[in-house]
């Protein structure tokens, strides 16, 4: 997805994350992996965001 951000991510989390647990692994993430392997993590997660248009 081109133009797939930290704070698009760190949003999208927000709006579904029941519980908080996705966003503490996404900031975890951002204190010691790359941009490559956070957006790989966030689209795991998240498989429905590969479907929305840039």
């Amino acid at each position: 997805m081109k133009g797939l951000s930290y704070e698009f991510m760190e949003s999208f989390i927000a709006l579904n994350d029941e519980d908080g647990s996705i966003m503490q692994d996404f900031q975890c993430l951002r204190q010691g992996c790359s941009y490559a392997e956070i957006k790989r993590w966030f689209f795991a997660k998240f498989p429905e965001v590969n479907n929305f248009a840039a």
